[in-house]
């Protein structure tokens, strides 16, 4: 093991404060992994939640992995080391299970290079009770998982707090027996999904059918824990995330709203919200470390008892930072705490600046509610301001994008007007993509040529504009995302050829060595009606509620004139 990395990792725990460290002994030994690099994954309150869970555990002891950075990896390569975790420097292929907490699709190739570095066989198959139990969670678990499939022995469906236990007390049981008969054990339990059980045949593009062996069952219902009546909460506070030196603190789980493009209101429900005694508690553990609280949800300005929070807080001379903030519902309250804590930046997501493609995916909020909310950051003396859009929204056309433009400009002017000297824009543009769990999920992606000319007529007509700052995503790599988003299991041998590959390019020459349509995939239309790769994961309870809500979409797309998107 190279001394390099072990001095690095060393300087990064030097710098942290571990409110859960792990125990010094225990029975089941758990790599906990993030396939990104440690300032992304230590920026995930779900994977650091998670491992203040697992510490907590008796007889576990739970310690983290990531994804070197960049830098880093020659020098795995060069002195032939295998990846390690960072508490006590032991291979990953020496601990009893390596759980991957995984939230986005890019990071699904990023899962896989771990694999690799440490050594584990990639595919479930080649992998029998002499090597570590391979698992998922996160977000991603229960949008689409099938294009991990191949490489992940059981993965966890939705809210994983209680699973996670139930798999720990399993694998005391028989963990070190044969694999397959963990395996059947393990898809007994409520949400957990062992790809394995489930056989495919394809037509092209698209699933044919689907068998399921060992008794699995045709859905896994997703898991959702209720009532929150714990704390999530940050378990290590460190400078090196995105959040530096912040105390994360998790208000909700679940949307009042039903935006028709986001998966939160669709596959986090119930919305919930955590009493605020409770939630006071957890704080007080967390200034004893830091003056940085920061409170995430889906739309954390309508917790209820916020005025309340934030009141204390601010006794208590902490500076409050607030994520998902809604231009329609924004409070005095709220402002005023950005504005005492010293918060310099106030972020809203209009998504679009055409109010009737706004009502189309059912964010119902007029331009009046985004101008007022800015209006409110200038008066408080707020300093810069984040506004994030989308573009290839289904139905959109170019008058759509010239709407668009011209709200970035209405704000642009009101901030440079209005706001204090010195006071910036930022604005983000990305390509939509149609996700599994929400009504658009049957959508094929918009071209990326296309999405790629309209964020060119974003650039033009913005570039160089003082104090505004304009961040466009790349549409090829959103492209791979609307792959992954959409795609089976067969993508697993797509993402095999990649797999050191930085290059979006080379995955449609992969995709043709291994006989498959990329254009088809992303593209082709879906009927309802047919298999999805995403089934197994979705109850059709939600798939009936999600054509509902897709009807009710191409009802007003109709009134209005705008492009119908499906059946």
């Amino acid at each position: 093991m190279a001394w390099k990395l072990i001095e690095k990792v060393d300087s990064r725990l030097a710098d942290e404060v571990n409110l859960t460290p792990p125990a010094a002994g225990g029975d089941v030994r758990i790599a906990l992994c993030y396939p990104n690099t440690y300032f992304v994954g230590m920026s995930n309150l779900g994977f650091q939640a998670l491992y203040g869970l697992l510490n907590r555990e008796p007889g576990v002891v739970c310690e983290r992995s990531f994804l070197p950075d960049p830098e880093d990896l020659d020098e795995y390569r060069r002195s032939a080391s295998s990846l390690f975790s960072l508490e006590s420097k032991t291979p990953l292929q020496e601990f009893d299970i390596v759980g991957f907490s995984c939230s986005y699709e890019l990071d699904f190739v990023n899962l896989l290079r771990m694999l690799d570095l440490a050594g584990i066989p990639l595919r479930a198959e080649d992998r029998d009770e002499s090597w570590p139990l391979v698992l998922m969670g996160g977000a991603i678990s229960f949008l689409n998982p099938e294009p991990l499939g191949d490489f992940i022995d059981a993965l966890v469906v939705g809210e994983g707090e209680e699973a996670v236990r139930q798999i720990v007390a399993l694998w005391r049981q028989g963990g070190r027996g044969p694999r397959a008969d963990l395996l059947k054990a393990l898809a007994t339990l409520p949400g957990v999904y062992v790809p394995s059980l489930y056989k495919h045949a394809y037509s092209g593009s698209r699933i044919a059918s689907c068998v399921m062996t060992g008794g699995a069952a045709p859905h896994v219902k997703r898991l959702a824990v209720e009532p929150l009546d714990f704390p999530t909460h940050t378990s290590i506070i460190t400078p090196h995330t995105e959040f530096s030196r912040s105390f994360l603190l998790e208000v909700s789980r679940g949307c009042p709203y039903l935006c028709r493009f986001c998966v939160v209101g669709y596959v986090y429900t119930p919305n919930r919200w955590r009493d605020v005694e409770m939630l006071w508690k957890a704080c007080e553990v967390g200034l004893q470390h830091t003056n940085r609280v920061g409170m995430l949800g889906a739309v954390v300005n309508l917790y209820p008892k916020m005025p309340d929070l934030t009141r204390r807080l601010l006794e208590r001379g902490a500076h409050c930072s607030f994520a998902s903030l809604r231009a329609d519902s924004l409070s005095d309250a709220v402002v005023d705490a950005i504005q005492a804590s010293g918060q310099e930046t106030l972020t809203l997501a209009p998504e679009t600046g055409d109010p009737d493609l706004r009502w189309f995916i059912n964010k119902r909020m007029k331009n009046d509610a985004l101008f007022k909310a800015l209006e409110k950051g200038v008066t408080r003396g707020v300093r810069n301001f984040r506004l994030y859009f989308m573009m290839g929204i289904p139905g959109e056309g170019e008058a759509n994008v010239a709407e668009t433009i011209r709200i970035i400009d209405e704000c642009h002017r009101m901030i440079r007007e209005k706001a204090k000297p010195g006071a910036t824009l930022s604005v983000s543009v990305s390509q939509f993509v149609p996700k599994a769990g929400t009504p658009f999920q049957w959508m094929p992606l918009v071209r990326a040529e296309d999405v790629g000319d309209r964020m060119k007529r974003v650039a033009t007509r913005f570039k160089g504009a003082p104090g505004l700052r304009l961040n466009t995503e790349s549409p090829r790599w959103c492209k791979i995302q609307g792959l992954l988003a959409r795609g089976d299991r067969r993508l697993g041998r797509v993402m095999e050829r990649v797999l050191w590959s930085s290059s979006a390019s080379q995955w449609r020459r992969a995709m043709e060595e291994e006989g498959l349509d990329m254009d088809d995939m992303l593209y082709g239309a879906r009927n309802p009606g047919d298999p999805a790769p995403w089934d197994v994961v979705q109850t059709p309870d939600l798939r009936e509620r999600m054509l509902r809500e897709l009807e009710k979409a191409n009802l007003f797309a109709e009134s209005r004139q705008l492009v119908t998107v499906g059946a």
